[in-house]
């Protein structure tokens, strides 16, 4: 076992030292990684935000639907009364 774990590590150091020593000698190849990545961060920060926006309750039993119309509905009734009072 070993053997295995400095394997992977010198796979992932042998990787490390290699991208860092090319991307000095190849600009084209930074550049891109460097737009990929920041169009990613922004694509994920879209869709967290639009996730937020639509995120709706999931029903396991009907019993949970029944009880949030009626608490609906109680505001509304609530909301209906201070029109009228006011």
């Amino acid at each position: 076992m070993d053997k295995s774990k400095s394997g992977k590590k010198s796979r992932y150091k042998n990787f490390f030292n290699y991208s860092k020593n090319n991307f000095r000698k190849n600009w084209l190849l930074s550049i891109f990684f460097s737009i990929f990545s920041i169009f990613s961060i922004l694509l994920l920060l879209f869709l967290w935000q639009l996730n937020k926006k639509f995120d709706t309750p999931i029903y396991n039993l009907p019993n949970q639907q029944i009880t949030i119309v009626k608490k609906m509905a109680m505001l509304l009734k609530m909301k209906k009364s201070k029109k009228l009072k006011i």
